[in-house]
């Protein structure tokens, strides 16, 4: 009897919490450039490479026509955290291509 009651519940707290996503999604909320850097680096210190892989990318196009030398030092743990990744998830020809950009 137990069991059965937990089912449901379980099935209401999904549903609420897709209902919040897709309330945030509807009203357009993106991440900014500083969060997706953020999030990047939080999930390359807690081991998650190949969730890291796209915001280090985004990340990278987004500061793509930077120019100022600060600028670019800037983008250099980025590219070399980016290519770490590749490499702790055997993809060595990607590895090897951000870490000579």
């Amino acid at each position: 009897m137990r069991f059965k009651m937990a089912k449901p519940i379980i099935w209401h707290i999904a549903g609420l919490l897709l209902l919040i996503f897709l309330g945030q999604q509807a009203r357009g909320q993106q991440a900014t450039i500083r969060e997706i850097r953020e999030n990047a680096f939080r999930q390359f210190s807690l081991g998650e490479f190949a969730d890291a892989i796209p915001n280090f990318t985004m990340y990278i196009e987004h500061m793509k026509d930077v120019k100022s030398s600060q600028e670019l030092m800037a983008l250099e743990p980025v590219y070399y955290n980016l290519a770490l990744c590749y490499f702790l998830t055997a993809d060595f020809g990607q590895a090897d291509t951000a870490f000579q950009a």
